[in-house]
């Protein structure tokens, strides 16, 4: 009796609020909302994602310097973004968004390498190509700081092909959805499993180890062991390959120095098991010897994300309550929509709590002022427009919370 009582106090969660159809129409209807974010969309397509940049996608900006870093993390989640407006916006403008970030991706950072049988790969990639000291926009001359200027700094890490393959997969499920007709989606899709294909086959060689081109690991962020089976769900996913294609099992050592192997089917359990296990929010988690939180947007945006991409959403519905607590709206909406669930009135809340805040700086609302803006959205931040309280960010997160609440999928 008392099991059962808890289940249905836990499923009442997901049965409260309004459905994605109402959503959609309340978020459509919101003409003060819909201005924020056609203003919202201005400023970072201007200002964070301007032509200038080459591509690239600038983190922020700080009196006299622009800064990119975390490149390819900034990219993978404005191809989320750009797709999800798929279901509202211009295609062929949107199209045009989408496939300059995936040709910035594949054509401009993806480097050649080569595999241990001689064959070529293009799964490698760097943060960001802008080597520029200065920049010179209409406004202003810029001084640039840019992980590219500064060697192993630039490498690819787990949470750059996380969030890639992550912008990879929203594309390919929203084009699908909204632009399957559209005269440029077929050749972008297959651009997109191409290099998903490649990154999957480069992780599978090297053992879900991240590698630079000359097959040394690369300096932070190396071992994606942990992640392997989200990490090639997800791949086999956007490519329409079986999962094996990239994943059969890995290697590892025990204390003990004896060499074991782990199974696809063995690491899913795993991911599963941790993502059952973090029943307090990964917010409440501490680490190091100083216990600082473990709440970041790399942390968390990794594991939400791969929860979404690799289906894990299907077996383990509870942890949408703990994205909740971690106020990751995102992901909870996401795993909420792939489930055709409810959806509680605190997203709506929360994309209505931007239309109050103010512009400082001239980088954007204080809506994401925090350095963990990346998933929290606060309501209100310091009002002081200083060197220690800068609003910089580029908002990218109520970006695509208001996308993919007004598109669904």
């Amino acid at each position: 009796i008392v099991l059962v009582g808890l289940f249905f106090s836990l499923t009442s969660c997901f049965s409260s609020g309004v459905s994605i159809s109402t959503l959609k129409e309340e978020i459509a209807s919101d003409n003060s909302l819909a201005s924020f974010y056609e203003s919202t969309t201005q400023q970072i397509e201007l200002r964070f994602a301007n032509l200038a940049f080459k591509g690239n996608f600038a983190e922020w900006q700080n009196n006299d310097t622009i800064k990119f870093s975390d490149n390819t993390v900034y990219l993978g989640n404005a191809l989320a973004w750009r797709a999800a407006t798929l279901g509202f916006e211009d295609k062929a403008k949107v199209g045009s968004a989408l496939q300059a970030i995936v040709d910035q991706i594949v054509d401009q950072l993806t480097v050649r390498s080569k595999l241990p049988d001689g064959s070529d790969n293009f799964g490698y990639f760097l943060r960001d190509n802008m080597t520029e000291t200065q920049l010179t926009l209409p406004d202003k001359v810029w001084n640039v700081q840019s992980d590219a200027q500064n060697g192993d700094d630039n490498q690819m890490s787990q949470d750059q092909l996380v969030h890639v393959i992550y912008g990879y997969w929203n594309a390919v499920n929203y084009i699908n959805q909204f632009a399957s007709s559209e005269a440029w989606a077929p050749v972008l899709i297959n651009k997109i499993k191409s290099h998903a294909h490649e990154i999957g086959i480069r992780l599978k060689v090297f053992n879900y180890k991240i590698v630079d081109p000359s097959g040394a690991e690369v300096k932070r962020g190396a071992d994606a062991r942990g992640f392997a089976w989200p990490i090639s769900e997800t791949i086999a996913e956007i490519t329409g390959n079986p999962i094996s294609t990239y994943l059969t099992s890995v290697k590892a050592i025990d204390e003990k120095r004896v060499e074991f192997f782990l199974s696809a089917e063995q690491l899913k359990d795993l991911f599963l098991d941790a993502i059952s296990g973090l029943t307090t929010g990964i917010c409440s988690l501490k680490v190091g010897a100083d216990q600082r939180e473990l709440c970041n947007r790399f942390t968390i945006r990794m594991i939400n994300a791969l929860y979404i991409t690799s289906g894990a959403y299907k077996a383990k519905i509870f942890y949408t309550l703990q994205m909740e607590k971690d106020e990751d709206f995102l992901g909870a909406l996401q795993s909420r929509i792939l489930r055709n669930e409810k959806i509680p009135a605190v997203y709506l809340d929360t994309l209505n709590s931007a239309l109050a805040t103010k512009f400082q700086c001239d980088t954007g609302p204080v809506l994401w002022c925090q350095d963990y803006r990346w998933i929290r959205l606060p309501s209100s931040c310091p009002d002081v427009c200083d060197s220690a309280n800068l609003y910089r960010y580029s908002g990218l997160d109520f970006a695509i919370l208001y996308a993919v609440s007004r598109a669904g999928r």
